[in-house]
């Protein structure tokens, strides 16, 4: 199976990073043209096969028809592994065209495209959400009004919730924050900035989930679900948060390279990213962490 899939998420950083591509191409190699450079990448052993394009497209996407006897979690899990290899291939392609000029801007807004990509392909499809809630039967921290836990197949957080009222709240969590240290310090910051009266820094950016966070209450859309929608008081809403990110924190750390900061835990790794990023101290340094 072949076809364009659009990363619709990452229209600003995207454009950025071309823009930075193209001003290093034309300092190093003048008026004369270059072929623009793809990456790819595969996984289940051959069976998925992706191919990336500047500004950070996904250009094709091949599934071997023996990837039916998989389940649906275990094929997202491959497609997340061969796009990220085919992002990191393109990464690398892009850095080693633009010549050799000072490439640190260029080089970070394309980890930050291979960030917001790999986010995107952890969440489960809107199809299999349900699949994310614990058993009745089963234990897990009470976080708020949502207990969590790991699924021990997949590893990632499932919830559970005793007042279904909360029930988006749980899901919104367990997908929308996943297991992102750098998105919970986002939802982190804009709950302060609202209790504070203030406007929240951005908008949320999600393919799933319309969210706003307002003075009075977090409001949360799933845009899948027809009828899905919640409001939640803000101060439930930021507890959740909170104790979402501890919830977090007493997870072992997941095994893999990290080229930020391998050095630190990954949770003060991508704390220091964030503020780099957003050229400022986070709001909870100092009371929370």
């Amino acid at each position: 199976m072949t076809g364009p899939i659009d990363s619709s998420g990452l229209g600003r950083t995207l454009a950025d990073v071309v823009a930075a591509l193209g001003r290093a191409q034309a300092s190093s190699t003048g008026p004369q043209e270059q072929e623009s450079p793809d990456g790819t990448g595969e996984a289940a052993d051959g069976r998925i096969q992706v191919r990336a394009v500047l500004p950070g497209r996904i250009e094709s996407l091949e599934l071997d028809p023996s990837l039916r006897r998989l389940s649906l979690e275990e094929v997202s899990q491959e497609i997340k592994v061969a796009v990220n290899a085919a992002l990191a291939d393109l990464q690398s392609r892009a850095v080693a065209a633009a010549g050799p000029t000072d490439l640190g801007a260029l080089t970070d807004q394309l980890k930050d495209i291979q960030f917001d990509a790999e986010r995107q392909f952890t969440k489960p499809p809107a199809a299999s959400r349900m699949a994310g809630r614990l058993p009745r039967t089963s234990g897990g921290p009470t976080v708020s009004v949502v207990s969590l836990a790991i699924d021990p197949t997949y590893g990632v957080p499932v919830y559970q919730v005793e007042d279904q009222r909360y029930d988006l709240l749980g899901e919104w969590l367990t997908t929308d924050l996943g297991r992102f240290f750098l998105v919970v310090l986002d939802a982190l910051a804009m709950a302060d900035e609202v209790a504070r009266g203030e406007p929240p820094f951005d908008e949320w950016s999600s393919e799933n989930y319309a969210v706003s966070f307002t003075p009075s209450a977090l409001l949360i859309t799933n845009l899948w679900v027809p009828g899905a929608e919640g409001e939640f008081p803000s101060d439930v809403a930021r507890s959740a948060i909170e104790d979402y990110w501890r919830f977090l924190l007493a997870q072992p750390e997941r095994p893999g390279v990290r080229e930020y900061r391998p050095d630190l835990p990954e949770w003060q790794a991508n704390l220091l990213r964030w503020e780099e990023k957003r050229g400022r101290q986070h709001p909870y340094r100092g009371r929370f962490f």
